[in-house]
């Protein structure tokens, strides 16, 4: 007959198992943080490209009527049978505000300048913003 000894017993010991979870959670807090610097890099970029797209459309409208749109004409999507390159597509349209403060949900700001004879587009860039200026602001 045999008996069971110490060595014959297998397993891991709590210390172990505590140095396993420890290596776990150091790797989870670096992947939530590398994947939270990568969903606001994202965010940023699509704020510019909506930005640049509003600013392509307003100079349009700028080369066909001699002067930049208004708030009031950016919110309703610069719909004009002359300048129809320059209307906004709904996809656009739900990211600009002309009032308020640039944030995640709608992250550029257009606001005109000098009666029409400039215009400013604000965008949000991580936890700042930045502009973008056409004609004389």
């Amino acid at each position: 007959m045999t008996t069971k000894t110490q060595r014959n017993l297998r397993g891991f010991t709590i210390v172990e198992l505590l140095i396993v979870i420890v290596i776990i959670a150091i790797l989870a807090a670096i992947t939530i943080v590398a994947y939270n610097g990568i969903q606001q890099r994202a965010r940023d970029s699509a704020a510019a490209g909506a930005a640049s797209q509003l600013s392509t459309k307003v100079e349009a409208w700028n080369s066909q009527k001699g002067e930049y749109p208004t708030a009031a004409q950016v919110s309703s999507n610069l719909v004009d049978d002359k300048v129809t390159e320059a209307k906004i597509d709904p996809d656009l349209k739900k990211k600009i505000i002309t009032t308020g403060t640039p944030n995640n949900d709608t992250p550029v700001l257009y606001t005109q300048c000098g009666s029409g004879k400039g215009a400013k587009i604000t965008y949000k860039k991580g936890d700042k913003t930045e502009d973008i200026v056409r004609g004389t602001c």
